[in-house]
């Protein structure tokens, strides 16, 4: 049997699975966009900052920029490969079923393999 505290734990670990899953099934389809307008934010960054480097308002933007863009760049990493590791774990720790196929996995109308007819 379980003590109180133990069945309090649990219960506090599923409910933090619960908030977990809510999280990354509300911003799962949106990732791919971020990452894409991520990527060409860098990119016009890489060729404009040293482009006009010779102005200070310039150097004080980037030195504003930086530090938010690696913000935004660890967050995006974090959902995107931490947050999906983090739920299995706890999954695996609750003794769950995962609810979700593993990350990276996408499923393809092509894989449906009809099944046998029935007539």
């Amino acid at each position: 049997m379980f003590t109180t505290k133990e069945l309090s734990h649990i219960e506090s670990q599923r409910q933090k699975l619960q908030r977990w899953r809510t999280i990354h099934t509300v911003t799962r389809p949106g990732l791919r966009k971020r990452w894409i307008r991520m990527g060409i934010r860098w990119t016009l960054a890489l060729i404009l900052y040293p482009t006009f480097w010779e102005y200070q308002w310039v150097r004080i933007a980037f030195y504003i920029a930086l530090p938010l863009g690696l913000f935004y760049l660890l967050l995006m990493i974090s959902l995107t490969w931490g947050l999906p590791q983090r739920i299995a774990r706890l999954e695996r720790e609750l003794g769950e079923s995962p609810t979700q196929p593993p990350s990276g996995f996408e499923p393809d109308s092509r894989m449906d393999v009809p099944g046998p007819q029935q007539h």
